[in-house]
């Protein structure tokens, strides 16, 4: 079972940036870290570093804030809970384009709830075993699992490289099944 932190890491308790660099979440610090009991899962609180971000149309750096929301994705467990990473989903506007735009995250899918890292991971573990199984043990939708990994099986198959058939086999099973 994946988890985070990586058991050979070590963790100095007086640094305050420690956390961050565990997580590796591009663009956000962590501000804090809180465990509920009700639901047996981990909340990680960030803020963005940069007061900035690039429209996606023009690429110019908009430093005007149109909206915030707040905004919990799923990530990779930790210690084995389920750890969710909370921050402020921000929209810009772009004074060249004169529209608003949404902000842009490396490492988190657009219109996604669940993280990259933490996609490809249940993707793995649904090819291990079934997507009831990983949907029991995860706490996702059936459906939203099944969506993921069809999507992504889909989109592994499409980069894999196209090969060339050498050699095409004939059998008489094969022409008996033709012939009925």
């Amino acid at each position: 079972l994946l988890s985070i932190p990586d058991i050979g890491w070590r963790v100095d308790a007086e640094d305050p940036t420690a956390l961050t660099r565990i997580l590796d979440l591009p663009g956000l610090f962590v501000t804090g870290l809180e465990y509920n009991d009700t639901n047996q899962t981990l909340h990680v609180f960030c803020q963005h570093t940069e007061p900035t971000a690039s429209c996606p149309t023009c690429r110019q750096s908009s430093p005007f804030v149109h909206q915030y929301s707040r905004r919990a994705v799923r990530d990779l467990p930790w210690a084995g809970k389920p750890c969710l990473i909370e921050f402020a989903a921000r929209r810009f506007y772009c004074l060249h384009c004169r529209c608003p735009f949404r902000e842009e995250l490396e490492w988190l899918p657009r219109c996604s709830r669940l993280t990259g890292r933490y996609r490809m991971f249940v993707f793995a573990q649904c090819r291990k075993t079934t997507i009831q199984a990983v949907s029991r043990q995860e706490r996702l939708g059936y459906k939203t699992l099944e969506r993921l990994y069809y999507a992504l099986a889909t989109e592994q198959t499409q980069t894999l490289p196209a090969k060339n058939i050498r050699l095409l086999l004939y059998t008489s099973d094969a022409a008996d099944d033709l012939t009925r």
